[in-house]
């Protein structure tokens, strides 16, 4: 009985945590059982920002939620521009595309640390970085497939422990670096929008 009555209330407590990790990873599951059951398109706004907590810079669990992937269009020769991502917030209702028919748009606004561009003709993994607080909107094709869902991306998101590949050619302003991105990403995620 004691340990049911502590299992229970570990699991309120990690229910009440937005922010702690096994609360995301539990959600993940969820919605990777959402996926699975074809709930499409009505869960695509709660599994779009399930994989966004995913692409946050001082994210501990990266890579797709289980039933989601990239929506392949091809190599680019240089990397798109990328963001690193503090918060993300999906808003409205998806909006069924023109083009395609099992697909949706979703908008999220993100905010970042720093973004980051190609270094003008610099080689494939050449970047400049412009570290600062931003806001965009950006909305997400997403699409029903075989294999779950397809999230196309028109930017990078980068992750603190995964930088290895970048040749940062310049930093604005100039004495930046990645320990001041994660300052800033901490500091956005700590924050409280009111």
């Amino acid at each position: 009985m004691r340990i049911s009555l502590i299992a229970i209330s570990f699991l309120l407590l990690a229910a009440c945590s937005r922010h702690d990790g096994a609360t995301r990873a539990d959600s993940a599951r969820e919605l990777a059982r959402s996926v699975a059951a074809g709930n499409f398109p009505s869960d695509a706004p709660r599994v779009l920002q399930a994989q966004l907590h995913r692409e946050l810079f001082n994210a501990k669990d990266t890579g797709f939620v289980r039933g989601l992937h990239s929506c392949d269009e091809g190599g680019e020769e240089e990397p798109p521009p990328g963001l690193a991502l503090a918060r993300a917030t999906v808003i409205g209702e998806p909006l069924p595309s023109r083009d395609e028919p099992d697909a949706v748009t979703v908008r999220a606004v993100l905010t970042s640390a720093a973004s980051t561009r190609h270094h003008e003709d610099g080689d494939q993994v050449d970047i400049d970085v412009d570290v600062g607080v931003r806001v965009d909107t950006i909305d997400f094709l997403m699409a029903k497939d075989d294999g779950g869902y397809a999230i196309c991306y028109t930017q990078l998101f980068l992750h603190r422990g995964a930088l290895g590949w970048a040749v940062v050619k310049q930093w604005s302003p100039p004495n930046a670096t990645w320990a001041v991105v994660t300052r800033v990403a901490d500091s956005v995620s700590r924050s409280t929008v009111k």
